[in-house]
């Protein structure tokens, strides 16, 4: 029941973002944004991104460039190659400074499917509001357990649930790069 709720609640925040933009998705965008609901409710319950996910968005985000002007193409790739390497290095230095993991590697896949759908520009927005929205998200959840002792207190934030709605958002606004 709660998988559902939560792909409820995606389906009426990206169609609000949606409504918002005025942009009418075509066919392969619609199925950019199943996969990133898809995505995003399994990292909420479980902390994971499924591996299948990722691939399928990778493809389906190459295919997309493949329809794109030519143009798009060097934006693409080097998103593709830049924000996994990228994401991969914060997660590691996370890890060896603190002793645990802060970023999971499914989110360092998931920037790889992003980048394929969004450009090396366009994560740029995607990755600020993301960050942005995670750590309000933290902090607000944090304020409101204050008082708690800090062995109660989760403050684990999945954060591929925010990549991917400020991914859909950058899409609809066509702010890529």
């Amino acid at each position: 029941m709660k998988s559902l709720t939560l792909v409820a609640i995606h389906v009426l925040a990206y169609g609000a973002v949606t409504l918002i933009s005025g942009h009418h998705p075509s066919a392969p965008e619609l199925v950019f944004a199943g996969l990133l609901i898809w995505m995003s409710t399994i990292d909420i319950v479980r902390f994971e991104i499924p591996d299948l996910a990722v691939a399928l968005l990778v493809v389906t985000g190459v295919l997309d460039a493949c329809a794109a002007a030519p143009s798009a193409w060097p934006d693409r790739v080097i998103g593709i190659a830049f924000w996994p390497a990228a994401f991969w290095t914060v997660a590691a230095g996370f890890r060896r400074l603190r002793g645990y993991d802060g970023l999971g590697l499914g989110d360092v896949k998931l920037v790889a499917g992003l980048a394929a759908w969004i450009g090396f520009l366009g994560m740029n927005t995607v990755v600020m509001a993301a960050a942005v929205a995670g750590a309000a998200t933290l902090g607000a959840g944090l304020a409101a357990r204050r008082g708690q002792s800090a062995l109660t207190v989760q403050s684990a934030v999945a954060f591929g649930p925010f990549l991917c709605l400020s991914a859909w958002a950058v899409r609809m606004n066509g702010s890529m790069g």
